[in-house]
C-alpha cells in the first residue's frame, strides 16, 4: 500500500468520525434544550395549584427547588 493511498483513506476516515461527532453533539444539544422547554408547563401547573390553594407555600418552594427554578 503506497503512502498517498493510505493518507487518503486516513483523511476520509477522520472526516467521517468528525461528522459523527458533530451529529452526536447537535443531537445532544437539541435533546437538552427540549428537556428544558418541557419543564415550563410543569411550572405553570404548579403555579396554578399554588394559586388555587391545593398546595402550601413550603411544598411549592420545595417542588420549585427540585425542578431547578
Amino acid at each position: 500500500m503506497d503512502d498517498e493511498n493510505w493518507t487518503g483513506w486516513l483523511a476520509i476516515n477522520l472526516l467521517l468520525w468528525l461528522l459523527l461527532l458533530i451529529v452526536l453533539i447537535v443531537t445532544n444539544v437539541r435533546l437538552s434544550l427540549q428537556d428544558k422547554s418541557e419543564g415550563i408547563p410543569a411550572k405553570k401547573i404548579l403555579d396554578k395549584r399554588y394559586a388555587n390553594g391545593e398546595i402550601c407555600k413550603e411544598e411549592y418552594e420545595e417542588i420549585l427547588k427540585n425542578l431547578g427554578y
